[in-house]
């Protein structure tokens, strides 16, 4: 299991946004034509230990986290569980041990054309190696 998959199961396991988005959660990019709303996300950067004489004992990745709605007020909701589901969480999914999800920042973005709003949020994840 990758930190991806990881991501994907903590967000469709929690109870809050199984009633809001069942499964809908996708890397990278939703298929063309899936209704709203839905989640994306993407490894933005993974930074290893960088000391070669060490064992790495830890990893930091940096996951950007979009969410998706027809709503400014449905995309809130769809967003603050996002937060309230990665936030602080700790533990191990299937192989990855998650020693903490941190939440860094959320900016609002909007299509006027398309009537979709988005939130993008950024998380840090230190992760243990197997």
């Amino acid at each position: 299991m990758n930190i991806g998959d990881a991501i994907y199961t903590i967000l469709t396991t929690d109870l809050t946004l199984a009633g809001i988005i069942t499964d809908k959660v996708f890397p990278l990019d939703a298929p063309d034509g899936r209704a709203l709303p839905y989640i994306t996300y993407t490894t933005i950067s993974d930074n290893p230990n960088k000391n070669k004489d060490r064992v790495k004992t830890i990893e930091t990745l940096r996951i950007q986290v979009d969410v998706f709605a027809q709503t400014y007020d449905g995309v809130t909701t769809l967003a603050d569980a996002v937060n309230n589901a990665l936030s602080y969480y700790t533990g191990t999914v299937g192989d990855v041990v998650i020693d903490i999800i941190v939440f860094q920042d959320e900016n609002d973005l909007h299509d006027p054309d398309g009537k979709v709003y988005r939130k993008e949020q950024d998380y840090l994840i230190r992760v243990k190696p197997n």
